[in-house]
């Protein structure tokens, strides 16, 4: 053992005069989240939130909709995938007292808010708004719009049997690759075509973009965008469109007609050992 510090040693001193206490204070582990909470707050959703929604509460007691939406949103943070999940984070007293807030909705009323489709679709412009100021905001002037579709397994009545022979939901998003921000959605049951709905998905982000004064330059997407309206829109508005087609017998054929100097290689990274190659034909 070296010799002590002075610090250590002024301490060392001091140990008789500290004195222990409980407090009732709350303390969390979750201020990550309260981090997440305030940030959005900085953003102005609870501003577009209330616009949307009037900032109308029935009394005193009643927990607005910004509090529901952020606590759904940061239950899903938190990794909760079920709707009674947001209890454990009503039961952090430490952490609601961060956020600032008085408590935090229960599993029911939260269940009885996004049961309400008037709120669905308030929600729904709320979340277009909040695209729109991130791609006004952004420095980029052109962007990447990515859409496809997912299922999740679901005993609901609701739910349907899909391509995947289960019964299950579907979700299609849209995102913004430059920003990582979702900014159309719909939600449906499993047996709803894939095809379903892009088109108007791809209408919509055009429209954002030039809302925000900027424009989608690229559109990428799955076989189920395999349109030609998909294909008519993009050309109107000067989209490079980048999706997948199966490879049905016409398809192979045509990947066979190409020769060895059709193929270049793909740039890869340093620990990757795997060669892939591309080549480009008319189909």
């Amino acid at each position: 053992m070296g010799e002590k510090t002075e610090i250590e040693m002024l301490l060392t001193k001091k140990m008789s005069q500290v004195k222990l206490r409980r407090t009732k204070e709350g303390v969390t582990g979750k201020m990550g989240l309260s981090w997440v909470g305030h940030c959005m707050e900085h953003f102005g959703l609870e501003e577009m939130v209330n616009e949307v929604y009037g900032d109308k509460k029935k009394s005193n007691r009643e927990i607005g909709a910004y509090e529901k939406i952020m606590a759904g949103a940061m239950t899903r943070i938190a990794g909760g995938d079920r709707i009674e999940d947001i209890e454990t984070l009503r039961a952090d007293k430490g952490f609601v007292d961060s956020l600032g807030w008085r408590q935090i909705a229960g599993a029911d009323a939260y269940t009885n808010f996004i049961n309400n489709k008037r709120n669905n679709e308030k929600n729904r412009i709320i979340n277009e708004m909040m695209a729109i100021k991130s791609m006004r905001e952004s420095e980029e002037e052109e962007f990447t719009y990515d859409n496809d579709a997912t299922y999740s397994d679901s005993n609901k009545n609701s739910a349907a049997y899909s391509y995947q022979g289960k019964r299950q939901h579907s979700g299609l998003i849209g995102c913004i690759a430059e920003l990582g921000v979702i900014n159309t959605e719909d939600f449906r049951r499993g047996n709803v075509s894939p095809q379903t709905g892009i088109y108007k998905q791809l209408e919509k982000a055009v429209r954002q973009a030039k809302t925000a004064g900027k424009k989608i330059k690229k559109y990428r997407s799955d076989s189920a965008s395999h349109q030609n309206k998909i294909f008519r829109l993009c050309n109107e508005e000067d989209i490079e469109y980048y999706i997948s087609l199966d490879k049905n017998a016409a398809v192979a054929e045509s990947i066979k007609a190409l020769t060895g100097r059709h193929w270049k290689e793909l740039p890869k990274e340093e620990d990757d050992d795997k060669s892939v190659e591309w080549a480009e034909t008319v189909y």
